[in-house]
C-alpha cells in the first residue's frame, strides 16, 4: 500500500504520442482497485472529447473519468473529496494557468497525484503549464516511444503531426491538436533525428529542425 499511496507525492509522466503514459495511468488504477481498495479519482481535459472513459493506444479496457473544462483547472479540486485519496489526471498539457496550483493544494492535502501529459508540441517547443508542472513534480517519469519512421526502430522522444501524410504546417505558440480529431491528421512518434517541422512562418517552406 505504501507503494501505491505516498501522500503529497506528485509523479508526471511525460513524453510524446504512442509512450504509454495513459497506459501508466490505467495501469496505476487498476491496482490502487485491487490494493485495499484506495480511492482515486482520474480526471481528463473536456476538450479530450475521442471516448468517454480513460481508455489507452495499447489496451481495449475503459476506465470511467470526470470531465474538466481545460480553462477551469481549480474544478478539479470540487472533486477530491474526503474519500479519495490518490488523484490521476490525464491529458495534463491541456490544463491551462492555474493547474499546478491545483497539483500544489492536492499535495498539500496529503492526496497522491498522478498525471500525464506531452512534455512538448508537434513543433518540439514546451506546452502550456508542463515547464511549470515538470519543475514540481517529485517523481518525473520521462518516457520514450519507437519512431515511425520507415526503417527507423530509435527511440522517440517527439511528435510528429502529418496532414495528408506530409509534415504539418507549424505555427509557433500553437500548442497540439486533439489526436483524431480530423481524418487527414496523423501522429507519430518521431527521434529527433526524423523529426520534421514545416514552419508556416519561414518564407523559403523549409523543413527545419526546431
Amino acid at each position: 500500500m505504501d507503494r501505491l499511496y505516498k501522500p503529497g507525492t506528485f509523479e508526471l509522466y511525460y513524453g510524446p504520442m504512442k509512450s504509454g503514459k495513459t497506459k501508466v495511468l490505467m495501469d496505476k488504477a487498476e491496482k490502487l482497485s485491487y490494493a485495499n481498495n484506495i480511492p482515486y479519482v482520474i480526471i481528463r481535459p473536456s476538450i479530450d472529447t475521442r471516448d468517454g472513459d480513460l481508455t489507452s493506444r495499447s489496451s481495449d479496457k475503459a476506465i470511467p473519468s470526470i470531465y474538466i473544462p481545460e480553462d477551469k483547472p481549480y474544478d478539479i479540486l470540487r472533486h477530491a473529496g474526503s474519500n479519495i485519496k490518490v488523484v490521476l489526471i490525464d491529458e495534463l498539457q491541456f490544463f491551462g494557468e492555474g493547474i499546478e496550483k491545483v497539483v500544489e493544494a492536492l499535495q498539500k492535502e496529503d492526496f497522491h497525484v498522478i498525471g500525464a501529459g506531452l512534455n512538448l508540441n508537434y513543433g518540439g517547443e514546451p506546452i502550456g503549464r508542463m515547464p511549470y508542472l515538470l519543475s514540481l513534480a517529485t517523481e518525473p517519469h520521462a518516457l520514450t516511444a519507437v519512431c515511425d519512421y520507415p526503417k527507423c526502430d530509435a527511440l522517440a522522444t517527439r511528435t510528429q503531426l502529418l496532414k495528408n501524410g506530409e509534415p504539418a504546417e507549424y505555427t509557433k505558440g500553437l500548442d497540439i491538436i486533439v489526436d483524431g480529431i480530423q481524418d487527414s491528421l496523423e501522429y507519430q512518434a518521431r527521434c529527433l533525428h526524423h523529426l520534421n517541422v514545416a514552419i508556416k512562418d519561414d518564407k523559403e517552406s523549409k523543413f527545419v529542425l526546431p
